[in-house]
């Protein structure tokens, strides 16, 4: 089953395409730098989407078992190349 990591990242509109870049490709860096570092292969599927918009601080719901921040104002997905 892949797994999905949700990472939030306050920053100002100028940089958020620099910090999606960031959060993307560290994620996708996550099995080689396993086997650089710790000589382990990661198997495990992970997958990354990128999300930018304005959030409601403070407002929470659970979602499967999971508390996540509601943004109301909706997001719009990036895509790097």
């Amino acid at each position: 089953f892949p797994v999905t990591i949700g990472v939030v990242a306050d920053t100002p509109e100028k940089n958020v395409m620099t910090v999606g870049k960031i959060l993307n490709d560290s994620v996708e860096a996550v099995p080689q730098i396993c086997r650089q570092v710790f000589g382990y292969e990661f198997s495990l599927p992970l997958t990354a989407e990128v999300q930018a918009g304005h959030c409601k601080k403070g407002r929470f719901e659970k979602i499967d078992g999971a508390l996540v921040e509601v943004c109301p104002l909706g997001m719009e997905e990036l895509t790097f190349d």
